[in-house]
């Protein structure tokens, strides 16, 4: 691997940003990017640069928002060479401030969006922070009565969230793809994101058969839970440039690393019958709305066959 001096980091332009969603395959894309030739990424998956600082929440409580740097540093981020550079930060398509402060930066650059289903997203991001990080100890039923700008209900409504960039940028600059046809025809979905981003679309990256990943469950809640109480004691006192500089540091994943090896246990979960119903209720005027801005069929979102 090619060592790379920090006087030969920076650029002007960044061609391409993956604005989510969350629990939506973004990693299994990520990936793919690193893979193909002409595409460079940046060494963290997500730089969560557009999104205001303190807004932005994360699964382990590890990553970090780096809303407060200079628009130089993000340039940093990336190497001047050929390549296409971009990178994916799931939460900017969760923060409407992120489409004006995207353009503001690069007005030219190319956006692009993958949703899912958002009663199965939803129910992921819930699995997730009721079992494995501890975030959570709700039903579901009782999130969506008390709670129903919650985010993990909130994440899910596109239509709203696609809004802002599709008022931002000319609409030839900004694709929206289904996570279903990535999962069902993998090929298709690759040719046509390379070549919305200007890249060989005759490679095709290793591993197209995506597996979904199954749940895991907690098995002691209190470790994950002192992990981000620590943290935020520690931010509390002042410390939050050891916090910054333990997390670039990779301590965050480290530990996420451990927790999972030696802490969780793989589950499968189902969606109840009132559960299934109160979430396609919950998304059923979104899903509408967003049929009408993408001009696209969703009835297979609508019901579960």
């Amino acid at each position: 691997m090619t060592t790379v001096t920090e006087t030969e980091r920076g650029v002007d332009v960044v061609d391409f940003v993956c604005i989510g969603a969350q629990k939506s395959g973004t990693t299994y894309v990520s990936s793919a990017f690193r893979a193909h030739p002409e595409v460079q990424m940046p060494v963290a998956k997500e730089l969560h640069f557009f999104s205001p600082k303190g807004e932005y929440r994360t699964e382990g409580g590890f990553a970090q928002c780096n809303a407060d740097r200079s628009i130089d540093w993000y340039k940093q981020q990336f190497v001047d060479d050929d390549c296409k550079k971009g990178e994916v930060s799931t939460h900017y398509i969760y923060d409407p401030a992120s489409a004006a402060r995207i353009k503001a930066a690069f007005p030219d650059i190319r956006i692009f969006a993958i949703i899912r289903n958002p009663v199965d997203r939803a129910f992921s991001q819930y699995n997730m922070e009721k079992y494995k990080t501890c975030k959570e100890s709700r039903d579901l039923l009782q999130i969506i009565d008390e709670e129903p700008d919650n985010e993990i209900l909130a994440r899910g409504l596109y239509a709203r969230q696609l809004a802002p960039f599709l008022d931002e940028f000319d609409r030839n600059r900004v694709r929206v793809y289904l996570f279903d046809e990535m999962v069902s025809e993998p090929e298709t979905f690759f040719r046509d994101l390379f070549g919305f981003l200007s890249v060989d679309t005759t490679f095709l990256p290793p591993g197209r058969n995506i597996r979904m990943n199954k749940s895991r469950k907690t098995r002691y809640e209190f470790i994950p839970r002192a992990a981000r109480g620590i943290r935020k004691f520690m931010e509390t006192i002042g410390l939050k440039r050891l916090v910054r500089a333990l997390v670039n540091a990779g301590a965050g994943t480290h530990f996420s690393r451990l927790n999972e090896r030696y802490n969780q246990v793989t589950i499968d979960f189902e969606l109840t019958p009132e559960e299934l119903a109160a979430l396609q209720d919950y998304y059923a005027a979104d899903i509408e709305q967003l049929e009408q801005l993408l001009n696209r069929d969703l009835s297979h979102w609508k019901t579960r066959t």
